[in-house]
């Protein structure tokens, strides 16, 4: 059945009007991640990988961890290769002492609500402190961060199962 020529004039308008709104909706995301990517990074943070060779850190592989305090931990062997190595891992910030600024925070996978609610396991997250006690106020974008990776031995004093030291972090787009 051939459309008349009416129905042809409301169909071309309302693609028109669709094309119209995609056309703007990713005009303005490209223009909210241009300026993400030419805008400085936000204070502590920076603005790109530290020079060096860094091994890739998955979460799949470290989540396999298993752990209870005052106890010998049993990790996946790629990831106790990886003791006191460089590394760098992606993910997502979560306050540890402050939500408003700190030198420390967990990073994991995935975003999070709140994790006192909904804890993480302890394979789950990666504690970080940020070279020269830098104070971050965490982002919502994923990170990466780059670090030192520890285990911990089963010593008294181990707090958590995985950490990274003098760590730079880059938010990453």
């Amino acid at each position: 059945m051939a459309l008349s020529r009416q129905e042809k004039r409301a169909r071309n308008r309302n693609l028109l009007i669709i094309g119209g709104v995609i056309v703007v909706f990713l005009v303005m995301q490209s223009k909210s991640l241009l300026q993400a990517l030419i805008a400085p990074p936000p204070p502590g943070y920076a603005k790109a990988a530290p020079p060096g060779q860094f091994t890739q850190l998955d979460f799949d592989v470290v989540q396999e961890g298993q752990w209870t305090y005052g106890t010998k931990p049993k990790v996946p062997k790629e990831v106790a290769a990886l003791q006191g190595k460089p590394v760098v891992v992606r993910g997502f910030q979560l306050p540890l002492h402050n939500a408003l600024k700190g030198s420390q925070f967990f990073i994991a996978e995935e975003p999070r609500g709140c994790y006192y609610c909904n804890p993480p396991g302890v394979a789950e997250v990666i504690m970080v402190n940020v070279a020269g006690d830098k104070q971050l106020a965490p982002e919502d974008w994923q990170v990466n961060v780059y670090g030192t990776f520890h285990i911990a031995t089963g010593a008294p004093s181990d707090t958590v199962l995985y950490w990274i030291d003098d760590a730079q972090v880059v938010v990453a787009f």
